[in-house]
């Protein structure tokens, strides 16, 4: 009912307003029609008839009637500039009313401001000060007439000047208050529903999203989980395969990170006490090198990954020589990625790097004995090298204290005879 009454409302506001723009488009050409016949009967009727007089006549008119519309007009448009409603609601937990910012628009009240400023200046001053109003309308009419000889122009000029002003206010009034605010209405409805549809759009996108997610979890879980069985090397490629058409169809950027942070967590936790749940992680590790070939995501720390992996792979449980170049293979990836992505400023403030190179030549003592080493020049010289930066991140001697795995300790007895004290250390 109070929805049927707003609408019957709006209607005879409309229909008023209308009806009021119809007026003032009588009142414009009929000032014009006005200006044109006084103009001719000034030419016509004057003591000295001349047309070139009544063509001056009426241009300063018309020039009156355009520049006292245009004022009107713009001073009509600032009062009738529609301002913007907030609808106060009601919360249904609570009584507490609650502003809410709405796409509809409300009358200009500034008229009405005014005229209740000048009833109580009225009120005050007394209507004695209204006699200003003819001094000035006189002064105005004195102006003019200066300009345009003769004893009736001055007065029609200032009828003229009276009309168009208020024609022009009411015009630009009527203009701002009521197609304005049905133009700013229509736009902020159409604002309004874009941006819903956005919303929506971007929330099922989110939705579809977070499934996907969600599913790439559940399948990692199921793979690295402690009661998943232990995957055999025949079935691993497939294994491979299939997680990595899953991260690349499915898995967002930051379920793949994820996924990194905790199976880099579980191989950590796990690589000396529990190595069959650390071995699989490295079919993971393995999809997600295959999947930042076809979209990257790492963005400056993929060496970190290919690490992991080797890292993963050198320490299986019964490591043959195969699984050793293997690592050694990724190790070599990681430590040339690492090289491209950080600079050596950056290297000297994370010395852990370093362990890249010292489980590089862990690997290779993995596969190759010590009569081997002895015989390949090639092979010596590149252990050398990356056991002195080993050296220079201050990590070499805390290895060799810690970890008493008897390659580390042939790595040890190694680096005390061939390093041609390029390491100046006491290892004993």
């Amino acid at each position: 009912m109070q929805k049927t009454n707003m609408q019957k409302t709006n209607m005879q506001k409309n229909s008023g307003s209308r009806k009021s723009w119809e007026l003032i488009l009588w009142i414009i050409p009929i000032g014009i029609v006005t200006i044109i016949f006084y103009s001719i009967a000034f030419c016509f009727l004057d003591q000295t008839p001349s047309l070139s007089k009544g063509v001056e006549v009426f241009s300063i008119n018309m020039g009156i009637a355009g520049a006292s519309l245009t004022a009107g007009g713009l001073l009509g448009f600032l009062f009738g500039i529609p301002r913007s409603e907030s609808i106060k609601t009601q919360s249904n937990e609570s009584n507490e009313s609650v502003n809410q910012p709405s796409a509809k628009y409300g009358d200009n009240d500034s008229l009405e401001q005014i005229s209740d400023w000048l009833t109580k200046i009225l009120l005050g001053a007394g209507l004695a000060q209204i006699s200003s109003i003819s001094e000035v309308l006189t002064n105005l009419s004195n102006r003019i007439d200066s300009i345009i000889s003769g004893s009736s122009l001055g007065l029609f000029g200032v009828l003229i000047f009276i009309i168009y002003v208020i024609s022009g206010f009411a015009g630009g009034y009527l203009w701002s208050r009521f197609s304005i605010r049905t133009e700013l209405s229509r736009r902020d409805k159409d604002l309004s529903d874009m941006i819903q549809q956005n919303v929506v759009v971007e929330v099922d996108k989110v939705r579809d999203e977070l499934k996907k997610d969600f599913e790439v979890m559940q399948e990692i879980y199921e793979q690295i989980e402690p009661s998943a069985p232990q995957v055999e090397p025949k079935q691993e490629e497939e294994i491979v395969h299939n997680l990595k058409a899953l991260f690349c169809d499915k898995a967002s950027e930051r379920v793949r990170l994820e996924v990194f942070r905790q199976i880099q967590d579980i191989r950590s936790q796990n690589w000396e006490n529990n190595k069959l749940r650390m071995a699989k992680t490295i079919p993971v590790f393995k999809a997600l090198i295959k999947a930042e070939t076809d979209s990257p995501v790492f963005k400056g720390n993929f060496h970190r990954v290919l690490a992991e992996l080797g890292f993963a792979i050198k320490d299986k449980a019964n490591p043959n020589p195969d699984n050793y170049k293997e690592a050694k293979a990724f190790l070599d990836k990681a430590i040339k990625e690492r090289d491209k992505e950080i600079r050596i400023s950056d290297m000297e403030k994370r010395p852990w790097l370093a362990y890249y190179e010292f489980n590089y030549i862990y690997c290779i003592f993995g596969y190759m004995s010590d009569e081997q080493l002895s015989q390949d020049s090639n092979v010596r010289n590149d252990i050398n090298r990356k056991l002195e930066k080993v050296y220079k991140a201050k990590l070499l001697k805390n290895i060799f204290d810690r970890d008493q795995r008897d390659i580390t300790q042939r790595i040890r007895a190694w680096s005390q005879s061939n390093t041609n004290n390029v390491i100046d250390i006491k290892l004993t």
